[in-house]
């Protein structure tokens, strides 16, 4: 076999070629995996990032929805309080409304009794105006026998007596000498 120096170096050089070639691919491959590698850092950053402020975010919510717990807590409280005033007021104004009906038949009863008093005061008055009539009568036919009396020459002599009725003052005399 006839191995020339250049068929030689050409055998030799082949295999080196393709290293060389294969390392070129592989270097362009590790470039390109590289390239790829840093685009999938900057995307996990960008994500970290992302997570981070939604974290942050998630913190806020919880927060807010603690105080939003804590306020309606709160309320439920001041609405039971109110609940228990609205009930109290309830019963006072029940029993505010028991006095009034009481406090209306009372009124009721106190105007009947009133109109019956009206009426029997009328009345009164009517029978103190006879009264009084007759007595003005009586006075009158008093001072004619006084007068006829007199005049016949007939002295009437007692102690006058004095005695009140309904407030006013009268005055009797007996004959105690016939």
């Amino acid at each position: 076999m006839n191995i020339t120096k250049g068929k030689l170096i050409l055998i030799l050089s082949i295999p080196f070629i393709i290293l060389l070639a294969w390392g070129i691919f592989i270097t362009f491959r590790l470039s390109s995996t590289e390239a790829t590698l840093k685009q999938s850092l900057a995307t996990l950053s960008q994500t970290q990032n992302e997570l981070a402020d939604t974290k942050q975010q998630l913190t806020g919510v919880r927060t807010e929805l603690t105080t939003t717990q804590d306020t309606l807590a709160q309320t439920k409280t001041t609405l039971s309080q109110t609940q228990t005033q609205l009930d109290t007021t309830k019963t006072e104004l029940t029993g505010t409304i028991t006095q009034l009906l009481t406090t209306q038949s009372q009124l009721a009863s106190t105007q009947s009794q009133l109109s019956s008093a009206t009426t029997e005061l009328v009345s009164t008055k009517s029978q103190l105006s006879d009264t009084q009539s007759q007595l003005a009568s009586s006075q009158q036919q008093l001072a004619d026998d006084q007068k006829t009396l007199l005049a016949l020459g007939i002295t009437v002599h007692s102690a006058p007596t004095a005695w009140d009725f309904n407030g006013q003052q009268w005055t009797h005399t007996d004959n105690t000498q016939g």
